[in-house]
């Protein structure tokens, strides 16, 4: 279960304060992690490291700043990414992972906890390869629960007994209404013979 602790200093910092909030998924309700509640002294600490920082950032070039915010929100898009990821997967296995044989399951599980590994760090291109990585071994569980809910069967382009049937009883009946068409032929009359004829 996912840990949140604080961010101070460009490095991460565990919470000592030994209070804990809950975090919930909104999409399902369900508890995904904590996050560590600081205290009054790791406050002050991060009021402190931003006041330290303050002069350098504030003279670097706008145009570096915003290079930095823009790499910031690559690696939040792909965390967000990869977690979507890897959550849908473990609901997909808890739910389907009896369709599929123990080597795609402990590839699946491998992919994810290979995913979670690397959203800890801040590697976006390692991110989005074992986001990749899932996606292509969690495919099969897909297929594996699409053919489950078809009944175990392939959907073929042949017709089965029914639809053959139901051809032929097609055919039959076009014939049997050909049966009473009788074959004519026909002569033009001009608007001159009609005249005539009527005299």
């Amino acid at each position: 279960m996912t840990i949140v602790g604080h961010f101070i200093s460009g490095a991460r910092v565990a919470g000592v304060s030994g209070r804990n909030g809950d975090i919930f998924n909104p999409a399902t309700g369900e508890k995904s992690g904590t996050v560590a509640l600081a205290s009054e002294a790791e406050v002050d600490q991060a009021v402190k490291a931003a006041q330290a920082a303050w002069p350098a950032w504030a003279s670097t070039p706008p145009i570096r700043r915003a290079r930095v915010i823009w790499k910031f929100k690559e690696l939040v898009e792909a965390r967000n990414h990869g977690e979507a990821m890897a959550h849908s997967a473990e609901r997909n296995l808890k739910e389907h992972g009896d369709k599929v044989g123990p080597a795609e399951r402990g590839q699946i599980e491998g992919d994810i906890q290979a995913l979670r590994d690397a959203m800890k760090g801040e590697n976006v291109e390692a991110i989005k390869a074992k986001t990749e990585q899932l996606a292509q071994s969690a495919m099969k569980l897909g297929e594996a629960a699409y053919k489950a809910s078809q009944g175990g069967g392939d959907a073929g382009p042949s017709a089965g007994p029914g639809e053959a049937a139901g051809s032929a009883g097609a055919g039959s009946a076009g014939a049997a209404a050909d049966e009473g068409v009788v074959d004519a032929d026909f002569e033009e009359v001009k608007d001159e013979d009609k005249k005539g004829r009527a005299r």
